[in-house]
């Protein structure tokens, strides 16, 4: 139909292959064939319409050879409704697919709401702009960095031994990660925030709005990369001290 040959195919497999580094030119053909060493080095978990998709990304995640060769599709000619449901199972690809790259669903929203809100922020510490904008730059800030640790959340949620050459970064951050010296750090910006508020009580009102701000931003940061290190040492991987 013309909504699977111009719209769900090409855009659904153009977003695996950008998200997963692949170059297939379609990602839900249903003909597959596999070796039973590669079936089992993928560990499929789906039950649904997204195991096409799962099949691609874990032997992307695998490292596994792809190649595809040409077949003719034929119109189906059996009696009855077809069994696929465009928008419904298009959405369980995408949304399998987002779900299995925790750096494009989190991290780089996370980090794009971090960026406007310094920006704003800066710009009302300068006095370029009001107090609503400031406000809004230390929410936005804040919730960016919330965002951005979601994602971390979700990739050491998802790593496992079964892939483990595909998200290096992560392991080369809990083999140096340490839950004392994240704490540590915490207490710190938790100190600056609160000294932040001190010192504004020195200066007059306009300057006194700015620090209080300031101050308080960095302070509730501060306690959330406390509670942050917790969680970060639960999902430490097992064996890493």
């Amino acid at each position: 139909p013309p909504l699977h040959r111009f719209l769900g195919n090409p855009v659904l497999t153009r977003i695996l292959n950008i998200l997963y580094g692949t170059r297939i030119s379609d990602a839900h053909s249903g003909m597959r064939a596999f070796t039973k060493d590669a079936f089992h080095r993928m560990h499929l978990r789906t039950e649904g319409m997204e195991f096409a998709s799962e099949m691609v990304i874990k032997a992307a995640k695998a490292r596994l050879k792809i190649t595809e060769i040409p077949i003719t599709l034929w119109p189906d000619g059996r009696p009855g409704k077809p069994h696929l449901r465009s928008w419904s199972d298009g959405w369980r690809h995408l949304r399998f697919m987002l779900m299995y790259d925790p750096r494009h669903l989190f991290s780089f929203p996370g980090v794009a709401f971090q960026i406007v809100g310094l920006l704003m922020l800066i710009g009302y510490l300068f006095r370029s702009f009001p107090l609503l904008p400031g406000a809004l730059g230390a929410i936005l800030f804040l919730s960016g960095w919330a965002i951005q640790r979601f994602g971390f959340y979700a990739r050491a949620h998802q790593f496992t031994d079964e892939f483990p050459g595909w998200d290096l970064a992560l392991q080369k951050y809990f083999e140096q990660f340490s839950l004392e010296r994240s704490l540590i750090c915490g207490a710190v910006i938790i100190a600056v925030g609160l000294a932040l508020f001190a010192w504004a009580l020195l200066w007059p009102e306009v300057a006194f709005e700015r620090l209080v701000l300031l101050g308080g931003l960095i302070s509730v940061f501060g306690l959330l990369k406390l509670f942050d290190a917790f969680l970060a040492r639960i999902l430490q991987f097992v064996g890493l001290k």
